[in-house]
Formats: C-alpha cells, sequence, structure tokens
C-alpha cells in the first residue's frame, strides 16, 4: 500500500468525489478524515494532526486559496494538494508561489493523485529506515557501520570535507558506547597553539591546577578533530596513550591511566602527510584501525531535506516557536544547491530562513543572501502543465542519481512502478541511465 500510515485531510463538498477519494485513499493504507465544507476543514485542521491536506480549490461556502491563506498561518503546517480544474490555472500558481505543496487537474488518475502524495509526505515505511544520521545510502551504511564500532574500545578515524558531520558522528558513537552522563572532550589541534597542545591533551601537574582533555574525558570520548594538525613532538605521546593506555602530566614522570574512547577527524588523508614524514607512520595505522569516509553533502541528496527539516526544529527550539515548514519551491533550491560548506552551510541557510521567513512556509527567497541585482528568485509566470514537466523531470534525475542510475531503486524512491519510471523517462528524454 503506497499510503500506508499517512495520516491525509481531505475538503471535498461533492459527495460522490469525497467518497470516492475517501475509499481509495483508504485502500492505499491512509487515514482519512473528510470534511465536506471549507469552514469545515479550516476549523478542525489546527487539531486534526494530519500529514497532508488534499484540498478541493472550489468550494460553495470559501475557495481552497482563502483555506490555505489562513491555515498557512497556524503554529502547525501541514502540505496542501489542491485538485483544480483548468481554469483555476492563475490561482494554482499564486498559492504554489506562496508554499502550496503541489496540484492536480481534474479529471486525474488516482495513481497520479498517489504519486504526488508520496512525494510530498514519505511513506511511514521511508520514515522509518531514515536513521539517525541520515536516509541516504551512504549514512546507513556508515551508521551501521558506527553501531558495530560503538561496542568495542577500538579507535575510530572520520575524514571528509569541512562540515559533513565528522564530530556529529563522533556523538553518535559516543551516545552509543560511553557510560551515562560520561563526557565528551573535543580538541581541535589546528587552532590550539603548538606550544600549548600537550598541557591542553595532557594537564600541567598532579595537584589538577590543569587538567588536560585526556583526564577530562574519563570513561567517555576523546575527540581530536584536525589529528593531521598534531605537532611531530606529541605525535610519539599520542601512541603511547593509546597502545598503553597511560599518559603523563607536562613535566611529571608520574604515569596517568587513560580510560577513554579515542576518535579521531580530518579534512586532509593522512597518507599524504606521511609522504612528506609530517605523520608518524606507526601512529597512523594505530588511529586507522577503523576508518570512515563521509561524503559531501552534494553527493549525499536523500539527505538534503532530511537535515533541513531536523535544522528548522533546531531553529524552531532555539526561537521559542513551532518549526516552520519548506515550501515546494524552498526543497527545489536546496536540492539544486551544490552545498560546497556541506551541512554546516545548510544549517546556516536554514537558521536564516527561519528567522526571515514571514509566515509558516519558508520560500526560495528566503534561504539565500540575495544580491540587490540578482532576480534569480524572481517568479516567472509559465504554464502550470511546463512547471509540473520541469520538476518532475527534475526529480527524476535526482533519483536516479542518488541511486547509481538503479531503475528499479529509483522508481521504488520516487513511489512509482518500474513500467511507470520508463515511461516518463522516455517522455522526458532523460538517457543513459540502463542499469537494474
Amino acid at each position: 500500500m503506497q499510503l500506508e500510515g499517512l495520516k491525509i485531510g481531505l475538503i471535498e463538498d461533492s459527495p460522490i468525489m469525497g467518497a470516492s477519494l475517501e475509499q481509495a485513499l483508504s485502500l492505499e493504507g491512509a487515514d482519512v478524515i473528510w470534511w465536506s465544507s471549507g469552514s469545515e476543514g479550516l476549523s478542525a485542521l489546527p487539531h486534526a494532526n494530519r500529514d497532508i491536506i488534499i484540498c478541493d480549490i472550489r468550494l460553495p461556502d470559501m475557495s481552497g486559496e482563502q483555506i490555505f491563506d489562513q491555515a498557512r498561518h497556524y503554529r502547525s503546517v501541514v502540505p496542501f494538494l489542491f485538485m483544480t480544474a483548468y481554469g483555476d490555472v492563475e490561482q494554482a500558481v499564486s498559492m504554489l508561489k506562496n508554499g502550496a505543496g503541489d496540484y492536480v487537474t481534474k479529471p486525474f488518475e488516482l495513481e497520479d493523485l498517489f504519486q504526488r502524495i508520496s512525494s510530498l509526505v514519505p511513506t511511514r515505511e521511508l520514515r522509518q529506515a531514515r536513521g539517525v544520521l541520515g536516509p541516504s545510502a551512504a549514512m546507513l551504511e556508515i551508521e551501521s557501520t558506527l553501531k558495530r564500532v560503538s561496542a568495542t574500545p577500538m579507535p575510530v578515524l572520520l575524514t571528509g570535507q569541512t562540515g559533513v558531520g565528522k564530530e556529529v558522528c563522533a556523538h553518535f558513537v559516543h551516545e552509543l558506547s560511553a557510560e551515562d552522563a560520561a563526557p565528551f572532550m573535543a580538541i581541535n589541534c589546528a587552532t590550539i597553539p603548538q606550544s600549548a597542545t600537550e598541557i591542553e591533551l595532557f594537564g600541567r601537574d598532579q595537584a589538577r591546577l590543569h587538567r588536560g582533555y585526556a583526564e577530562k574525558a574519563q570513561k567517555g570520548t576523546l575527540y581530536l578533530d584536525g589529528i593531521g594538525d598534531l605537532a611531530l613532538s606529541l605525535q610519539p605521546k599520542l601512541l603511547r596513550l593509546l597502545e598503553d593506555e597511560t599518559f603523563f602530566h607536562f613535566g611529571d614522570p608520574t604515569p596517568v591511566h587513560f580510560h577513554a574512547r579515542i576518535i579521531c577527524s580530518s579534512i586532509v588523508d593522512i597518507k599524504t602527510l606521511l609522504e612528506t614524514d609530517r605523520f608518524r607512520q606507526d601512529l597512523y595505522y594505530r588511529i586507522n584501525t577503523v576508518s570512515i569516509y563521509i561524503p559531501p553533502l552534494r553527493e549525499r541528496v536523500d539527505d538534503i531535506i532530511w537535515l533541513a527539516e531536523r535544522f528548522l526544529l533546531d531553529a524552531a527550539a532555539l526561537s521559542g516557536g513551532e518549526p516552520k515548514q519548506l515550501s515546494a519551491g524552498a526543497q527545489e533550491r536546496l536540492m539544486d544547491h551544490s552545498w560546497p560548506g556541506n551541512a554546516r552551510e545548510l544549517r546556516n541557510s536554514i537558521e536564516r530562513a527561519h528567522s526571515l521567513a514571514r509566515n509558516h512556509y519558508i520560500l526560495p527567497e528566503d534561504l539565500f543572501a540575495k544580491d540587490p541585482g540578482d532576480h534569480s528568485f524572481d517568479y516567472k509566470i509559465a504554464k502550470l502543465s511546463v512547471v509540473r514537466d520541469a520538476a518532475e523531470k527534475r526529480q527524476i534525475e535526482l533519483a536516479l542519481k542518488a541511486r547509481g542510475g538503479n531503475v528499479s531503486q529509483a522508481a521504488q524512491t520516487l513511489g512509482i512502478s518500474r513500467t511507470t519510471m520508463w515511461e516518463k523517462m522516455l517522455k522526458h528524454a532523460i538517457k543513459g541511465q540502463t542499469k537494474e
């Protein structure tokens, strides 16, 4: 069942149309509440706890646009999918511009409706499979590896570009493996002056006037960020820490027992440092017991919206308000961006958008700082069929890219059959993806 577990609100005045849709959606596994008037639906929305609203654009007591205009200012916002006749094109364009999710033109095929619902709201199976670190295949595999590693005391080396989430992965291992309330101590080897690194890492004396990170970590985690920048003079001492589980306070010959797990990270390939004698080979082999590469965000397109939604929750928690939602246009803009700053850049964009958005829907122009002469966000009126086809083609291309060209897997991601996938690829002249 395509819509298993989804909670759908239906606003439709026609008894025949309403009953037919209610039955069809229910047979696909959805929990449907049907309201037969705009006023009835509008009054019920704040407490209905729906995942998506399907609304007729023309109702006897009020228009779908009036319902949407009021509903998008509620503290809890859900995607709207409108049912429209050909003559309502301008009205539909206006609502898409202001954050509506999608539309279907009457008469429509039920399969088309189901596909559009699935694209706006993930099914329960997809939500359950999304994992803790991200729903992309890469992050699910990384999460699985980290779970296995957490059951052992082995050191871990995390590599990848700045902002990809190395420290998030380190925290994930810490939460799974450390004792309750055990500290997570992070030290950035690149930012602490070389002359002070030894004292910061190992402390100064037994009187504990200056306890180092190794001692503060207790039975938790010592996270060494930018391990490639660790001074050569300190590398033998870190090796001793790993092999003998002991260290010395600066200037004190008395050994101190080390209890924590060590996780290291680097934005550079440590092997290149070995070639120039800037990193000890024996230390590299010791910290490289388990090495995990985290790909850049542009190679994990399935993670982009997932992360954005979590950053919205964080922004709402900081501001003390309800989380805002991404409009369909905003999601498309996020998916189109290359994210050179990775997840860190995405978080900054979402926090900015949450602050600047005029209502509970975030629009494309809210996401990035706009140059006064830049008109890239200006809306150009086009036929809805053209806009919809372009968006459909883009989603198919993204799904194929995310699934390595595997048509069957891409079709599953999009919630359509493989036959439908091939038909749409032919329709949009998408070539080159032939894997099964």
